[in-house]
């Protein structure tokens, strides 16, 4: 108990379902526990710290971003065995949590560097433009685990506060919208979500969820989401 709370935070974990689709598998004991992912041993040069891995697929390979401090990669062509490929980009304030989506041609990844949310495009994930400062608040706290959704013509920003106030896995997520995914300046919430760093995606049937991550009870939760 007196232990610091992210100490091991230095691999991610793999669980794979059985065959069939994500509606058939949304219950607890369906799931293979997998090895480990690229604990230190397997990426000598790098920090051990191993944070909010993220992977997109592109042409046959899957490259997975992940932080904390520089944004690094590694590539895979089966989602097991993971080839470390090093740093992509780094900037102050302690940048980690990256999420990335494919949007009008482009990938665009946003992420938390204090003291706001930004953005980066690329057209082949390997070569990224200049950060782009796309929020920030008057609010204390860290804003982790950005999240950027397009959905019917709109795009959502979903983060995570952290402040010290309700432990070290905050459950207070903020949802805005915008009209522009590069700016959600001066905007108010539109709904607040009981999660700690959310993923939202959808099912071969077109279906949404969102994701949630707790530590050390409820390990990863899924639910099903609806937009109103």
């Amino acid at each position: 108990e007196d232990a610091y709370i992210h100490e091991g935070e230095w691999l991610s974990f793999h669980a794979v379902s059985p065959e069939g689709t994500l509606r058939e598998h949304l219950r607890h004991g369906s799931w293979q526990d997998c090895p480990k992912i690229l604990p230190p041993s397997e990426r000598p040069s790098e920090d051990k710290e191993f944070y909010a891995p993220y992977i997109v697929e592109k042409d046959g390979l899957y490259y997975m971003f992940y932080s904390p401090n520089q944004m690094r990669l590694a590539v895979s062509s089966d989602l097991y065995r993971w080839t470390p490929k090093g740093a992509l980009f780094a900037q102050d304030g302690g940048m980690r949590d990256p999420n990335v989506i494919f949007c009008d041609g482009r990938y665009i990844m946003v992420y938390y560097a204090k003291p706001a949310i930004w953005a980066r495009t690329s057209t082949d994930l390997l070569h990224w433009s200049d950060p782009i400062d796309i929020f920030r608040t008057e609010r204390p706290g860290e804003l982790e685990s950005p999240i950027l959704v397009a959905h019917e013509n709109k795009y959502y920003l979903f983060w995570t506060i952290y402040d010290g106030h309700n432990g070290a896995f905050d459950n207070r997520t903020s949802v805005y919208c915008s009209d522009d995914p590069f700016n959600f300046h001066n905007r108010e919430a539109i709904a607040s979500l009981s999660a700690h760093a959310p993923e939202i995606f959808q099912d071969e049937a077109g279906d949404w969820y969102i994701s949630s991550a707790e530590w050390p009870y409820r390990g990863v939760s899924i639910a099903r989401l609806t937009w109103e």
